[in-house]
């Protein structure tokens, strides 16, 4: 350490001693707004959830679909907008191993493929 330096340090007073008579408080306001609006977005989420719960529909009550996929991309026949109310779709993929070559060369490589 330099002589400078430690003049400097003995020079300056420790300003801890007016922490402690200084009084700790918060601003209510800043404070009281945020309790206010986490409140509200609290009970706000609570309703939605309950009025989605009240709308929602069981699964048990929704006809049931069984479609037949076509030849790859391996998806059934349907349209872009939804025609009917909702409904539950099975399909049935069948996971098999094969052996692919992957490149020119002859490179095999076996995959779990549908």
């Amino acid at each position: 350490m330099s002589i400078n330096y430690k003049k400097n340090l003995e020079n300056n007073k420790d300003n801890s001693d007016g922490f402690e008579k200084t009084v700790f408080s918060f601003d209510y306001i800043k404070i009281g707004n945020r309790i206010t609006l986490f409140i509200l977005i609290f009970f706000f989420t609570i309703v939605m959830i309950a009025a989605f719960k009240i709308k929602a529909e069981t699964v048990d009550d929704l006809p049931v679909v069984v479609q037949e996929l076509v030849p790859p991309p391996f998806v059934p026949v349907h349209n872009q907008v939804a025609d009917e109310k909702a409904k539950v779709v099975k399909v049935t993929m069948i996971v098999e191993e094969k052996i692919i070559e992957i490149d020119d060369e002859g490179t095999q490589f076996r995959v779990f493929a549908f």
